[in-house]
């Protein structure tokens, strides 16, 4: 994308598996939580108005005493060219920290959800993104 074009993009997360374990019957003393999101895991569809890119993220508690696995897609929605844009980015050398946070937010509180159906209370903390300034080249918005 050339530096004055401002690439708006709408975005949509789907989740296509869920699943969570519980490996401890109790729990003693605090959990540590650990979170590793594959994103993106692959490019599944792609049209000139719309990309679809799924990812994969794993979650676990030290000690050991639950589990969870969330799939799901990312549709982003726009012109052809703005669609072009947004693959750039995302095949870029990293990541763009926008979409990995959009990500993560969303599969966090799905995970919560998830925890809480088997037992466990809702005392994960939400991954704050560090303050940045507004993107130069694109916009994002979350649908």
């Amino acid at each position: 994308a050339k530096p004055w074009v401002k690439v708006v993009v709408q975005l949509s997360v789907s989740f296509t598996y869920l699943q969570a374990e519980r490996l401890l019957e109790s729990v003693q003393g605090p959990l540590n939580v650990n979170l590793q999101v594959t994103f993106p895991a692959g490019v599944e569809r792609r049209s000139e108005s719309s990309l679809v890119v799924s990812f994969v993220a794993n979650v676990s508690s030290t000690p050991p005493a639950f589990s969870a696995v969330v799939k799901g897609k990312l549709v982003a929605q726009g012109s052809s060219e703005e669609i072009r844009a947004f693959e750039e980015k995302l095949h870029g050398r990293t990541p763009d920290p926008e979409l990995v946070q959009l990500v993560t937010n969303q599969v966090l509180f799905e995970v919560m959800l998830l925890l809480r159906e088997i037992g466990f209370p809702p005392a994960l903390p939400l991954l704050a993104a560090p303050m940045q300034q507004p993107p130069t080249q694109g916009e994002f918005r979350p649908v």
